[in-house]
């Protein structure tokens, strides 16, 4: 979201807030339609088409500085998978290439 310019950021960033703070890691039943649509998004190529999505759910700690305490530090990342979805031919009809 960083690179994108004003105006092509502010209607993809309400998008983003809605799916990565409010609803979409927090409601499983929801995790097969976001891999539909991140296979359709990038269905580019007629002649390869996306037969499988993984979701990851990716996080870091951040902890308070406190000075004068030497803690170890945490992770920089973990991961967790959320989902494998297979992607079918159905799951991609209607989607218009470029």
């Amino acid at each position: 979201m960083e690179r994108l310019d004003f105006f092509t950021k502010i209607p993809k960033e309400r998008y983003r807030k809605f799916f990565d703070d409010n609803a979409a890691w927090n409601t499983p039943v929801v995790w097969p339609d976001i891999a539909r649509y991140v296979a359709r998004t990038n269905y580019f190529d007629l002649d390869n088409p996306p037969i499988l999505v993984s979701l990851i759910r990716f996080s870091s700690a951040i902890l308070p500085m406190e000075e004068g305490i030497n803690k170890p530090n945490p992770p920089q990342s973990d991961s967790k998978v959320l989902g494998v979805y297979p992607i079918t031919a159905q799951d991609l009809d209607g989607v218009m290439h470029k």
